[in-house]
């Protein structure tokens, strides 16, 4: 089977997005499944994708009409018998948010049997007017709205949409619960063979931590909470918007203990960041809603460590996962939490192999198999109905 991968990106590109695009690649390489694989892009990916039964065609976007027909000549040139589309969703330099044409080539091939899945990065449920690009015109989420009925509504459907965030994915099947729809979340390269929560740096705690909606209030509280640990050096590991908390004015307002230190890995990779430290904080339950996060999480083998309000332990333990709870606002009870995880080294691993074990379910290998059965079955399908129309 000749697999066409369209990776093509708009000029905000989101690296998550990005390296979710080159993971994919090389595991429908190693899938087994797939004689040769053609990807057109206007990413830089690295070079060792060209190592195996692999084509890069770079240089290309959807900027306009001409580009996205060279585009849409070179699928057809290539004669894949399978495609798959790798593409935002949003597009920022269009007033309405949505370049229509360049989803008018999916459905175009699905149109004419060319199985095609179209997987969606920042999907958007509806425009936001605050957001400067579209300059609060009423108007152009009123295009956005649309356009979105038009594709999903009216033109034939594309075989699959796939959605990396659970709540777009939800958004989604409740506006158009008859379209053919998969959740795929961001999930990183490589699975740890085993749990292992802890590293070399047994003098260092590092605390990977994700902050909710009141990061000011929410940081003030955990260095209060570790202000009395002065035998053990501490990496507060922050993953967070810079434009919506800025650090370096927290840690000049605030006296921070010599030991403990606050850096901010937002501009880092994130499949990078969370492969560190030797857990992972929840400081506002509002960030365990996102399932994706916890999965990547899990599937690291880090050990969760999460406030024991209602509605965030009930969603935890009804989709599987298990955690250490402290209860919230309350600075001992969040300290002996981390040092219970941190100083007992079974109890730990007992966490991080129960949740590695749920979220391995939900992988990039399970992801990709289910795409190239998808593909397969179709074509097979298609091959047996050609079959019995010549016999007639």
């Amino acid at each position: 089977m000749k697999l066409v991968i369209v990776s093509i990106f708009s000029k905000n590109e989101n690296p998550i997005a990005k390296k979710f695009g080159e993971s994919i690649i090389h595991h429908f390489q190693n899938a087994g499944k797939l004689n040769e694989i053609v990807v057109i892009t206007n990413s830089d990916f690295p070079v060792s994708l060209s190592e195996k039964n692999l084509k890069i065609i770079p240089d290309h976007t959807f900027d306009g009409l001409k580009n996205s027909l060279k585009v849409l000549k070179i699928i057809r040139r290539e004669k894949p018998d399978a495609i798959y589309f790798n593409i935002d969703f949003l597009d920022q330099n269009i007033k309405t948010g949505i370049y229509f044409f360049k989803f008018l080539i999916p459905i175009f091939f699905s149109f004419k049997k060319v199985p095609s899945i179209l997987f969606l990065n920042n999907y958007r449920e509806e425009l936001d007017l605050n957001h400067a690009k579209f300059s609060g015109d009423y108007f152009n989420a009123k295009g956005f709205k649309i356009k979105k009925y038009i594709l999903f509504k009216i033109l034939p459907k594309v075989n699959l949409v796939s959605l990396p965030n659970s709540k777009d994915f939800n958004s989604f099947h409740k506006n158009y619960p008859n379209y053919p729809l998969k959740h795929s979340p961001y999930v990183r390269t490589v699975r740890s063979s085993l749990p292992n929560f802890l590293n070399d740096e047994n003098d260092l705690l590092k605390i990977n931590t994700y902050l909710g909606n009141k990061p000011h209030q929410e940081l003030t509280f955990l260095v209060q909470a570790l202000s009395n640990s002065k035998n053990i050096n501490i990496e507060i590991a922050l993953s967070t918007n810079p434009d919506t908390f800025v650090l370096e004015n927290f840690i000049s307002e605030n006296n921070i203990p010599p030991t403990i230190k606050i850096v901010n890995y937002f501009s880092i990779n994130y499949f990078e960041f969370i492969k560190n430290g030797k857990m992972v904080l929840f400081l506002n339950p509002l960030a365990l809603k996102d399932k994706d996060l916890v999965l990547n999480v899990s599937l690291l083998g880090k050990p969760i460590l999460a406030p024991n309000e209602k509605n965030a332990s009930i969603q935890m333990r009804e989709e599987g996962y298990s955690a250490h709870y402290y209860t919230p606002r309350n600075e001992n009870s969040l300290y002996r939490g981390i040092f219970t995880v941190y100083n007992s080294k079974s109890y730990g691993f007992k966490l991080a192999k129960k949740n590695y074990s749920i979220a391995s379910q939900n992988t990039l290998d399970t992801i990709t198999s289910y795409y190239i059965d998808l593909y397969t079955n179709y074509n097979n399908k298609k091959k047996t109905t050609s079959l019995n129309n010549s016999k007639v």
